[in-house]
């Protein structure tokens, strides 16, 4: 596979032994943490998630994160040019005959340190020249062009498609997707930016967290399967848990947000520096409630 020339410079870091891409990474991630302006962000919604922790264990889990963050993405570099058979090994998934059965599934892929790493990892389960993309991500456009060229590259090497859901007809395109026995990719913890397809309901230390009913929508329209899919740095490489989330079709939006944060939010406590923590998660709220990131 030819990698175009700007991402060469990632390509060759991504060739780094694994111990010395996590050593570097630690730096890079220390280096991030002093010169980031999300750290702050971060603080809060840690604040927000774990109030019955001291300040110096949500430094210390801060800490934590922004080093895993910087090796993750020499992770991710060194997956721009990794065969199949090292990528099998590499990152490891559990349940993986989800995959294998020929129904829609959507894939409720939270926020946790190795998502792209484990999205790349599923679509390669796809047997060579297939002749319609299995997988389709649905993501959001990345604010740099540079980092948008870098992540639809990495997606799309296994020929997984993109949708973005700045997209007028995203929804569809999804829809569309599961209705061909396709799997979708999707990650449904971040703010939704609007009021539209939303619900208030718990997650982490935030009783009224505005989540989407997008993907309770999707799975009663296409009948689709819904597994949660979580992917989490290892000493090794990385592993992807897939969970199913059986009698999904209920009719209640509110039940079906509530259910999938419950579940996301029992791996985070589990793990919380590998959970992503500086986006404004929590920055949409009920009309009438302060603004959380004052």
């Amino acid at each position: 596979m030819t990698i175009p020339m700007s991402l060469l410079p990632l390509a060759l870091l991504g060739r780094l032994p694994l111990c010395c891409r996590r050593l570097l990474g630690k730096i890079l991630g220390d280096l991030a943490r002093i010169f980031v302006g999300r750290q702050r962000i971060a603080q809060r919604n840690l604040e927000l998630a774990f109030p019955e922790l001291t300040p110096r264990a949500r430094r210390d889990i801060l800490r934590q994160h922004f080093r895993l963050l910087g090796a993750t993405l020499l992770d991710e570099c060194a997956l721009l040019t990794m065969s199949k058979e090292r990528l099998r090994q590499f990152v490891t998934i559990a349940q993986e005959g989800e995959l294998s059965q020929s129904s829609s599934l959507i894939l409720v892929a939270p926020h946790f340190v190795g998502v792209s790493v484990g999205g790349v990892r599923i679509s390669a389960t796809v047997p060579e020249g297939a002749s319609l993309p299995r997988y389709l991500f649905h993501h959001r456009p990345m604010h740099s062009q540079f980092w948008d060229i870098f992540y639809q590259r990495l997606r799309g090497r296994w020929q997984a498609a993109g949708v973005a859901a700045t997209q007028t007809n995203a929804m569809w395109l999804c829809a569309r997707h599961l209705q061909k026995e396709g799997c979708l990719f999707y990650l449904p913890d971040t703010d939704p930016k609007t009021r539209k397809s939303t619900v208030f309901v718990p997650f982490l230390g935030v009783a009224q967290t505005a989540t989407t009913t997008v993907i309770g929508r999707l799975a009663a329209l296409t009948g689709s399967r819904v597994a949660l899919c979580v992917a989490t740095m290892t000493p090794q490489g990385y592993e992807v848990r897939l969970e199913p989330v059986e009698d999904f079709l209920i009719a209640n939006a509110t039940a079906n947000a509530t259910r999938i944060n419950q579940l996301i939010e029992r791996h985070v406590r589990a793990q919380p520096a590998q959970y992503y923590w500086l986006h404004r998660r929590f920055k949409t709220h009920p009309v009438g409630e302060r603004h959380r990131y004052d």
